[in-house]
């Protein structure tokens, strides 16, 4: 799970730096109003950009078990997390309902 919490920045950070020529190739590729050639260079393009720009790729990670399913944006921590350290007094605002 280590490995999660250590690729993420870095895939983050790839995506963050395409950002601006990734939606602009999408969008050249997906108008109705350009021609076939400029949509068929924007495709391959996008091809060549590989799969570290997509943001699709980005996944919510638990910042302290890299846990990828249960996780509170707020917090950016896992449900399992959010439960121990509510029981703990840990996080501000949070007790334990029962």
């Amino acid at each position: 799970m280590k490995k999660f919490i250590q690729k993420d920045p870095n895939l983050r950070r790839s995506i963050f730096k395409y950002e601006d020529q990734f939606i602009a190739l999408k969008t050249i590729r997906n108008s109705l109003l350009s021609d076939a050639d400029s949509r068929l260079s924007a495709s391959i393009e996008l091809s060549k950009l590989g799969p570290l720009a997509s943001p699709t790729k980005a996944r919510n990670r638990c910042v302290l078990t890299g846990r990828s399913r249960g996780v509170y944006n707020f917090f950016k921590i896992s449900r399992l997390m959010i439960k121990d350290l509510a029981s703990k007094g840990l996080l501000p605002g949070l007790k334990k309902a029962s």
